[in-house]
């Protein structure tokens, strides 16, 4: 299987800044959104596999590790050294000791790793290499399959089933709507050669909204007109696109929190996180000489304070 080149995906070079990687990025995304080409599995691909590229290049860390071992930088963390008895040093034992986040749920219960399970843990983490005494069985060590997934920001909130393949068998993972960027989830399969799959879901950044826990922000604009006079304006949202009412003379920068139209609580049926718009007033530009006109004339009628 041949590596991506995430650089390449966003058009940027190796050596390319932070900033030049997040300008590359929010063109690119832009241009690829699903919003604004509908129907159009080339771009939605496209959309998703320039996620996946900022997704990894776009953080320092993941980004170093990237430049030192490939596309298949994940695996290889999280996976023991094969050519060795004991784990990668950077192997780290927090990731799967806890599998509570923030904003998520805890997935799975842990066994006591204590007595007999304690024996058992390391048989299962580095083989029973030890050797065993005559007539004494020899361990079978479970299957544990290491899995990572890259989901928009839109299947984050609608929840997605993935597929995970091993070899020539597979299993599908139903992914709760409002799983956090980062979360583990720990899945046990019967199937032998997939056997007890940890799966990292990493979630991308969304050229609208920015996600902080459970709650949204967004930009919207709104035409000088309404914001002067007052109006109707449309806001869409990752459920649907409503319409809000704004007062005469909004002034630009107001926040409005929309109650319950943020993400969904990941395991918690029926409860949201809320939405905090910023209303950003637009000056119209290319105006007439009758317009100009017109401006001129207000502004002779506004009385000094």
């Amino acid at each position: 299987m041949s590596q991506k080149d995430y650089y390449k995906i966003l058009g940027v070079q190796k050596t390319a800044t932070a900033n030049e990687i997040k300008s590359a990025y929010r063109k690119l995304a832009q241009q690829y959104h699903p919003d604004r080409n509908p129907d159009d599995k080339k771009a939605e691909e496209k959309f998703k596999e320039i996620n996946e590229a900022y997704d990894v290049v776009g953080k320092p860390e993941s980004r170093a590790k990237y430049d030192r071992l490939g596309s298949n930088w994940r695996n290889f963390q999280q996976s023991p050294n094969p050519s060795t008895s004991t784990p990668r040093d950077d192997f780290k034992w927090g990731d799967w000791s806890d599998f509570t986040r923030k904003n998520g749920e805890k997935n799975t219960q842990e066994e006591d790793i204590s007595g007999s399970n304690f024996s058992e843990f390391f048989e299962n983490m580095f083989g029973n290499k030890a050797g065993t005494k005559t007539g004494q069985r020899t361990r079978t060590v479970p299957k544990e399959t290491n899995a990572s997934i890259t989901l928009s920001l839109d299947e984050a909130y609608t929840g997605k089933t993935v597929k995970i393949t091993v070899g020539k068998e597979s299993i599908d993972i139903k992914i709760k709507p409002g799983i956090a960027d980062g979360q583990k989830l720990k899945v046990q399969s019967n199937k032998p050669d997939i056997g007890t799959v940890f799966l990292t879901v990493n979630v991308s950044q969304h050229p609208v909204f920015k996600r902080t826990g459970n709650d949204l922000e967004a930009d919207v604009p709104v035409e000088l007109y309404s914001a002067i006079l007052g109006g109707e304006i449309s806001i869409r949202t990752l459920k649907s696109t409503i319409k809000m009412t704004i007062p005469a003379e909004t002034q630009s920068g107001t926040i409005k929190k929309l109650k319950g139209l943020g993400m969904p609580k990941h395991g918690i049926e029926g409860e949201f996180g809320d939405l905090y718009i910023r209303l950003i007033i637009q000056i119209p530009t290319q105006l007439s000489t009758k317009e100009i006109d017109l401006f001129e004339k207000l502004k002779k009628l506004r009385k000094p304070k």
